[in-house]
């Protein structure tokens, strides 16, 4: 029996060979180009070659065969052109002057055209601008002020030098609560510790100041003067006070605070030396503290007076009024200062019964001491932080929701050959 070959077979005998002929040809084209886009010319050919044998037979295949040939070489004379300028002129190398500027006029312009298609799109959707400006002011706001707050008295340590180093001592009642301490207490504790350079005490003062156009209250502090070694911060103008002024009748001395020397006689370094009028009382002003130190206890203290102790501050054990912080040791540590003062307030437990009987002495880092607890506070955080966390999801949503109804859009957008990266930032305006 003889085999017998139909028309199709030889309809797809001539494409076969049209297509190899064609395959044949595109070595014409530069190699880069023809491994990168051969296979997809050679797809595109196959297709019109065959849809040229069902509509124009033969005859037809001839033609569009030549038209495709034709179209070849011209696109290959054109492929060639563009590598010989290539060559000729590589344009800038990358990483330098103008290559970079080059880089960065490309994104500024893209950065622009986005800026604008976002303000067209806010003016067109103004509900939506609306809302999403709302959700976000809101969520960044509150995670911001609450944020500045921790970082505040959290996160940044004390102003002082080497901040960890530094305790503050409380008297706590083994009966319940805690306080202060008395002059005299604190003296003995002077006497007999060992694990602190130095200790300093203070106690909060209110003060009318005149001499001015009318008499004012303010703010200042009583403290030993060991107050400005144990916090490591000194005057910037003049000195300190000293131990000997801490002895009525020689405790007319003050340091003023930065802030209030430059508002209330400004900036005049000439003051050290003169006198202000406090309760009726000549005080000579002998320093002036660095700009921007604030006592962490009360930032409103405005100046600073020896502590000379008044007959009944230094007579009477139980009256508990004076704050102590301490420096820590070369070599101590706070479990140490702790243990120390643990057998002192058990000694003055048993020397001063009355007034001593049942308190401990607390030896807290300064950092928790003055700042507390921040567990409050992390948990406002937190709240807050969740409270943005919705507002990016609700905006998230109306996002999704109008990129769904930009569909035809973007498919457009991808069809003109915008890449993904631009389709992707636009569909977030």
């Amino acid at each position: 029996m003889m085999n017998r070959t139909g028309p199709s077979d030889h309809r797809l005998v001539a494409l076969g060979w049209y297509l190899g002929c064609y395959r044949i040809c595109l070595t014409v084209l530069p190699l880069q180009f023809r491994r990168k886009h051969g296979n997809e010319i050679c797809a595109v050919v196959a297709a019109r070659l065959e849809s040229a044998a069902r509509s124009g037979g033969r005859m037809g295949v001839f033609r569009t065969w030549l038209f495709e040939m034709t179209d070849l070489v011209r696109a290959a004379g054109n492929q060639w052109r563009c590598l010989l300028l290539v060559r000729r002129d590589p344009g800038p190398q990358p990483g330098s002057r103008q290559s970079v500027i080059q880089f960065l006029s490309r994104s500024l312009s893209a950065v622009w055209s986005d800026l604008r298609y976002a303000g067209r799109t806010l003016i067109k959707r103004p509900g939506f601008a609306a809302v999403a400006i709302l959700s976000l002011a809101l969520g960044i706001g509150a995670s911001s002020a609450v944020f500045s707050v921790i970082n505040s008295t959290v996160l940044r340590p004390l102003p002082f030098d080497d901040p960890g180093r530094l305790m503050v001592l409380l008297e706590r009642d083994t009966r319940g609560g805690s306080d202060l301490t008395s002059a005299l207490n604190f003296l003995d504790w002077e006497d007999q510790s060992a694990s602190f350079d130095h200790l300093a005490a203070w106690t909060h003062w209110s003060y009318t100041l005149t001499g001015g156009d009318e008499p004012t209250k303010v703010m200042g502090l009583r403290a030993s003067a060991a107050l400005f070694d144990v916090l490591g911060v000194h005057p910037v103008l003049g000195r300190p006070f000293t131990p000997d002024e801490q002895i009525l009748g020689r405790d007319k001395v003050v340091v003023l605070n930065h802030a209030f020397w430059a508002a209330r006689y400004a900036a005049d370094p000439g003051i050290l030396g003169q006198t202000i009028v406090l309760d009726d009382e000549e005080f000579e002003i002998v320093g002036i503290m660095p700009a921007g130190f604030a006592f962490p206890d009360d930032p409103d203290v405005v100046l600073y007076r020896p502590l000379a102790l008044y007959p009944w501050e230094a007579s009477v054990r139980a009256i508990r009024m004076f704050d102590v912080i301490g420096r820590l040791a070369p070599g101590a540590t706070a479990d140490l200062a702790r243990a120390e003062f643990d057998a002192i307030a058990a000694r003055m437990g048993q020397q001063y019964p009355e007034t001593n009987e049942g308190w401990t002495v607390s030896v807290t880092p300064a950092q928790d001491s003055m700042v507390g607890d921040p567990a409050p506070l992390l948990i406002l955080f937190g709240a807050v932080g969740f409270v943005l966390l919705i507002a990016c999801t609700n905006i998230a949503s109306l996002l999704l929701a109008r990129a769904r109804d930009r569909q035809r859009e973007i498919a457009i957008r991808m069809a003109l050959g915008a890449k993904r990266g631009r389709v992707a930032r636009r569909a977030t305006l």
